[in-house]
């Protein structure tokens, strides 16, 4: 079973529950990176990236879902 179809087996709430729980935990990472004085340089690269892509993948799990909440 692919991703597609697993994601697309899920109920709406699911969705809409599963990509705010990943934008949260994006915004969680990014004000981590912000707040909390991560002095190495190349470990700020990496959360920001993390942090980012978590929330977009979040906004886009809210997004896909068929109806808006």
């Amino acid at each position: 079973m692919s991703v597609t179809e697993r994601f697309n087996a899920l109920g709406e709430k699911e969705k809409v529950g599963g990509g705010a729980v990943l934008f949260l935990a994006g915004v969680l990472i990014l004000g981590l990176v912000t707040f909390a004085g991560v002095q190495s340089e190349s470990l700020q690269i990496v959360l920001g990236t993390v942090g980012v892509i978590t929330v977009v993948i979040g906004v886009l799990s809210i997004g896909i879902s068929e109806k808006s909440v």
